[in-house]
This record gives structure tokens, C-alpha cells and sequence, in this order.
């Protein structure tokens, strides 16, 4: 097993960091006299090179990343992640670490295997240019995990748009997972997706238990395994291209007759609805509601990914896992909504005469 060894971000310094930004943790580790690892060649150290990203005052990390240089394979790879202290709690927080990018993809994975987990990342736009992405990876054959990351866009409506998450010109020959991040406000925009796949993508690409809103196209991926995802408020849930596998994932189009699929607006009035499935969707709390339509409507998928969601629930709560980036826990007393608890809901009981 290789050796993991631990890099520190921190966007002010104060807490002695190795870099201040990603981008430069990156330029170091690759360099002539790399700080943490022993060079920049992964496999031959054996060694397995985590970047811990911190924001001791909430300064947003703003330089574009290209996460190439490292020699690697499946044991010896590049992780970046957040640590609890600095992390979002499932909804936008300035105060944690953000990667705040304009005008360029935000992370560019050149090296495969990457794994990136935790980060709250924000693309955006510059003057004349089309389809930015939170993360983007162009290599092909690259294979990379994608998880617990809120990607928050800046609901453009112009043609210069960005993505959640985009790869191009990719065959997968092993597992790809994109799981448990929550991706919206990316906007109305020609090329504003949640997630897109623009080159050949077959079903080794996992895309589970993800919270999709506020996008021109929540999904475009080519014959990839969607599973207890939740999709809506876009102008197009899913793009039915090259017959994605889909189930046991709620959509307001109500356009997927797969397994479980489950019509998140049956209503009259689609905005009753999501209201009624999440706590506060319209400012980005797309926590679940106790009643939500999602509770208990996914899948165990415990075999691919860990049984928790975006902030560490353990999953699953009531009978089954819930569908989308959270899973509601409970029960909930002290003026908090109880949820469902073994089958029972106790939305209306009340609590030593509470």
C-alpha cells in the first residue's frame, strides 16, 4: 500500500502551510524541490500525495489548476481534499474554502485516477469565452472520483456559459464516479450543464446520488449508470443521447420510465413542489424536507460508494437510501422537522407536549 503523504493549502498562510493555493501546491509538487513528496514521480516512491485545502479567513483560492506532472497508477494518485474545520455543510459558505475561478476551468485534470472530495467550487465566465467547467478533464481514457464537492455557477443566461462538471474525448476502461456533490446556478445558457460528456463515455461512468438544479441541460452523459440522483429546474433534466442508463432518479420532466424513476413536480405548480422536497431550494439548501418525495426512494448502492452523504450521514436512515446529495437524519426534536424513522413519521407527533 503506498504511503500517504500530506500537502497543506491554506488561501492566508496562518496556519503554516506548505502553499497558499492549489495552483501553487501543484507547481511545487511537480517542481525541481517538491516540499512533501519525494519528487514528483508517485509510483516510483510508492507514495500517494494528499493536498489538504484550507481557509483559516474564508479568502476565496482564485488561480485556475491543471492537476498534471505526477507520474501515478491506481495506488500511487493525487487527492485533494477538504478538511471538515474548512468545508461547505451542504449549502454555499464564504467562509470556507472555495475555488473561485473566471475565465478558465477551475480544476483541469490532466492526471488520471485523481480523487477530489470536499471542495466548493465556483466557476465563472470571462469576457468572450464558451463553456468553463468546475472540473474538466480533455485526456483520453482518464479515470477520476468526484465527490461530496458543491459546485455553484453564476446563473448566466448568456451563451457563455459554464458546466458543473465536463469531460471530452474520454472511453472510460474502468470505474469513473461522480457522487454525492450538489451542482447548481450554472445557469440558462447554451453551455451551462450540470454535467456534460461531449466524447465517447460508456457505462463505467457512475453518476449517483447527485442534487442537479438551476441548469440550461442538468445531464448530458453518453450511455453513463445515473442512480438516486435528483435533477430539476432545468431546461432539460437528461439528455437522452446515447441512452444513459437511469433509475432510481427523480426529474420534473418525468421523461425516464427506468426503475424507481420518481416525478418530482406531479403537481400543478413545479415550484410547489420542489419547495415541498427540500428546505430552502430557491437560495441553495437543497436539504430534504420531512414528506419529501425523495426519502426513501433510492437504492443501496453501498458497493460502489460509502454509505453516507454529503456532509457524513450515514445512509441509510429510514428503510432506503434517500435520493440526492443528502439523506435526511432523525428524528429531530427542539423545533426542528423530525423526519422518518423506521418507517414512521413523525411529522406531527408531538414531544413531551412540545
Amino acid at each position: 500500500m503506498a504511503t500517504e503523504v500530506t500537502c497543506i493549502v491554506d488561501t492566508d498562510g496562518t496556519q503554516n502551510p506548505d502553499y497558499t493555493s492549489l495552483a501553487a501546491a501543484i507547481a511545487g509538487e511537480t517542481g525541481a524541490s517538491p516540499k512533501c513528496v519525494t519528487s514528483a514521480n508517485l509510483v516510483t516512491y510508492d507514495e500517494q500525495l494528499t493536498i489538504e485545502c484550507r481557509a483559516s479567513s474564508g479568502a476565496a483560492d482564485t488561480a485556475a489548476v491543471d492537476i498534471a506532472g505526477f507520474t501515478v497508477r491506481s495506488t500511487c494518485f493525487v487527492e485533494v481534499y477538504v478538511s471538515p474545520a474548512h468545508r461547505h455543510s451542504g449549502a454555499r459558505d464564504t467562509s470556507k474554502y472555495r475555488l473561485a475561478v473566471s475565465g478558465n476551468h477551475c480544476i483541469n485534470l490532466t492526471n488520471t485516477y485523481c480523487v477530489i472530495d470536499g471542495l466548493q467550487i465556483e466557476p465563472s465566465v470571462g469576457s468572450g469565452v464558451v463553456g468553463y467547467a468546475g472540473i474538466h478533464s480533455g485526456i483520453y481514457g482518464n479515470i477520476f472520483t468526484i465527490k461530496n464537492c458543491l459546485f455553484y455557477g453564476p446563473n448566466t443566461s448568456s451563451d457563455n456559459g459554464v458546466c458543473g462538471i465536463m469531460w471530452e474525448n474520454s472511453l472510460f476502461d474502468d470505474y469513473t464516479l461522480i457522487i454525492n456533490n450538489i451542482i447548481y446556478n450554472m445557469g440558462s445558457g447554451t453551455y451551462a450543464y450540470g454535467i456534460r460528456a461531449r466524447g465517447w463515455a460508456d457505462e463505467s461512468v457512475l453518476i449517483y446520488n447527485n442534487t442537479i438544479s438551476g441548469c440550461n441541460t442538468g445531464c448530458l452523459a453518453r450511455k453513463a449508470t445515473l442512480c438516486n440522483n435528483v435533477i430539476f429546474n432545468c431546461g432539460t433534466d437528461i439528455d437522452s443521447s446515447d441512452s444513459p442508463s437511469v433509475t432510481y432518479t427523480a426529474t420534473d420532466d418525468n421523461s425516464f420510465a427506468g426503475t424507481g424513476n420518481v416525478d418530482i413536480s406531479p403537481g400543478a405548480t413545479e415550484a410547489d413542489d420542489w419547495a415541498a422536497a427540500f428546505t430552502d431550494y430557491s437560495n441553495g439548501d437543497f436539504s430534504l424536507k420531512s414528506g419529501s418525495d425523495l426519502i426513501d426512494a433510492g437504492t443501496d448502492l453501498s458497493a460502489v460508494m460509502d454509505s453516507v452523504d454529503i456532509i457524513g450521514t450515514s445512509r441509510p436512515q429510514g428503510d432506503y437510501w434517500d435520493i440526492g446529495a443528502f439523506e435526511l437524519s432523525g428524528p429531530k426534536w427542539n423545533g426542528i422537522t423530525p423526519a422518518k424513522w423506521n418507517g414512521v413519521d413523525w411529522s406531527n407527533i408531538k414531544w413531551n407536549g412540545m
